[in-house]
């Protein structure tokens, strides 16, 4: 199973894009941090990119977006390689933790 993440949907680009999904019908989970309602469906990347056309985003930002949620949906991010902490210089923090502590939590 695929899906689609937007990221920063509380403001900005990402919260126009979530808010399209969500009008457009699109089924919903919720988001694990937050325990907000976020809308998300498994899209085609052909269906994705006219989504967030529609949503106004640049052209150059829609493939990014489109590319990077392809390539997560292949595995692109489903490997540790310590990449990230070496570049880093120090251990890399879990997005959890970062958005749990953002969040007061």
């Amino acid at each position: 199973m695929t899906g689609t993440v937007v990221t920063g949907a509380n403001k900005g680009l990402g919260y126009g894009t979530a808010r399209r999904l969500v009008a457009e019908g699109h089924p919903g989970y919720t988001a694990a941090r937050s325990g907000r309602p976020v809308a998300c469906t498994d899209l085609p990347a052909d269906e994705y990119r006219r989504v967030l056309d529609r949503a106004g985003l640049p052209g150059p930002a829609v493939e990014l977006i489109v590319d990077a949620d392809v390539q997560i949906a292949r595995g692109a991010l489903s490997r540790t390689t310590g990449d990230l902490s070496a570049l880093l210089g120090r251990p890399a923090t879990p997005l959890a933790v970062t958005v749990g502590e953002a969040l007061g939590g």
